[in-house]
């Protein structure tokens, strides 16, 4: 078998496993398939030296901070699972990028995110009927019914959300490239995109995508073309917002002002942060250089290790946390709290987000590698935009440019970062993007098979 149809099977795996009910197995596929591409692909070895350089000092920081604070192994294990999950599809991606064109991996992600909309909106209205109904007045949250091919089954489906708006990023600036359609069909895609990110969406990812775009524009302004197509789709989506949803514009300004306060139990983000950086150093001194260790703060693998984070805990989960997550995390927390309140389920009640968990668990060194991390992302990301040539190898260097921005901004919000169903699929066109860098041109099909166009870049 050619090594390129195992190459695109294993990219393609990765990819629509994240649209799978199964979360576990989209966190722990990139870790199974490791030893696969490393036996079938010895090349794969060859990573780009400056990832793998901060990746590695990461993990020698977790090393160094779980001996430090004797992390119990299976807290280390779960942290290790979800922390470094995404990093582990990156260098796979990049290991398999000299077998794999963009093209089929784009078409990949955009039609499997056009498939959740019909399905998710059929899901809601299964729920609320066959009529336009401000989610806020019927179920309390906005879209918590659009599960699409998760079948979430009325849990927190703002995952599909984002996901869709990943891939509404990537129709906005590379579907001219990818299919010969004229500008009807293309816009009829992104506002079908558009009204699947809406619909499932929290407020905070609005928030958060005009936070992203605005700093794309401002990466843009030599290319005044582009601000204004950012600002344009900003619009569509915000007034389709306001009309669907208008209980979720007060619901912003409560969240607002909500925020500042630092003692009540239903307001958990700022109260566990105030914690976290007031508090934890004093409890554990080492805390603010090193963390408590993988798994034993406010991640995800430490939520799961609680027996509070779920509303069933499988019982192949055992319960492991530290006396600061009991303190200054499960307060704000757990299941009593959640089943007498539901807003207790609210991005700004919870108590935990990707930095915050970052520097709780590996301190101030992980949380500055983390961010020279996604410095060089965004350096590498503005260099593709003026070293490529072709249309669509520019197109999609901007899509992931302004969707990095997108996450960071989404890691203010929640623990984002560890949901292998948001970050996998940005992965693995991240590292084929990277591996084309080093060649300057993106195996994608041949240049007269591209439909020509004016270049998308700054």
């Amino acid at each position: 078998m050619p090594r390129w149809i195992v190459a695109y099977g294993f990219m393609a795996l990765l990819i629509i496993t994240t649209f799978s009910p199964w979360r576990g197995l989209a966190q722990l596929l990139p870790f199974f398939a490791a030893p696969a591409v490393l036996v079938l692909f010895p090349t794969s070895l060859r990573q780009p030296t400056r990832y793998a350089v901060i990746v590695s000092a990461m993990f020698g920081v977790s090393l160094l901070s779980g001996v430090f604070n004797a992390t119990p192994v299976v807290n280390y294990g779960m942290g290790l699972v979800t922390w470094f999950g995404g990093f582990a599809t990156l260098f796979l991606a990049y290991g398999l990028g000299h077998y794999v064109e963009l093209r089929p991996l784009v078409k990949l992600l955009l039609w499997v995110a056009l498939i959740q909309v019909p399905i998710g909106l059929l899901q809601v209205f299964a729920h609320v009927g066959f009529e336009l109904a401000d989610p806020f007045e019927v179920y309390g949250a906005a879209g918590d019914y659009f599960g699409g091919t998760l079948l979430l089954s009325g849990k927190n489906s703002h995952i599909v959300g984002l996901k869709i708006a990943m891939s509404m990023v990537l129709a906005w600036l590379a579907l001219r490239h990818v299919y010969r359609w004229g500008r009807l069909r293309q816009a009829a895609v992104i506002v079908l995109l558009i009204i699947g990110w809406v619909t499932p969406s929290a407020i905070h990812s609005f928030v958060a995508f005009v936070a992203a775009l605005v700093g794309f524009s401002a990466l843009s302004v030599r290319r005044i073309r582009t601000p204004l197509r950012a600002a344009a789709l900003t619009s569509v989506a915000v007034l389709f917002l306001v009309y669907t949803q208008p209980d979720a514009v007060h619901y912003a300004k409560n969240l607002i002002g909500q925020s500042l306060v630092i003692t009540s139990a239903t307001h958990g983000k700022v109260a566990a942060l105030h914690h976290t950086l007031y508090d934890l150093p004093g409890d554990a001194p080492a805390a603010p250089l090193i963390g408590l260790g993988l798994g034993r703060y406010s991640s995800f693998a430490a939520l799961l290790l609680t027996g509070e984070f779920l509303t069933s805990t499988p019982s192949f989960l055992p319960v492991s946390y530290s006396p600061e997550t009991a303190s200054y995390i499960l307060p704000y927390w757990n299941r009593a709290l959640l089943e007498s309140d539901v807003w207790a389920h609210g991005v700004v009640n919870q108590p935990f987000f990707t930095y915050m968990s970052l520097y709780g668990e590996l301190g101030t060194l992980g949380l500055t590698l983390f961010a020279l991390f996604w410095a060089v992302v965004i350096r590498d990301l503005l260099r593709a935009r003026t070293t490529f040539a072709d249309p669509l190898q520019v197109a999609i260097a901007n899509a992931l440019l302004l969707t990095s921005l997108f996450l960071i901004c989404l890691f203010f919000f929640d623990n984002w970062f560890e949901d292998a169903r948001l970050t996998v699929p940005y992965f693995a066109l991240l590292g084929v993007v990277l591996k084309a860098q080093t060649r300057s041109v993106i195996p994608s099909a041949t240049a007269s098979a591209l439909t020509p166009s004016p270049s998308l870049g700054p």
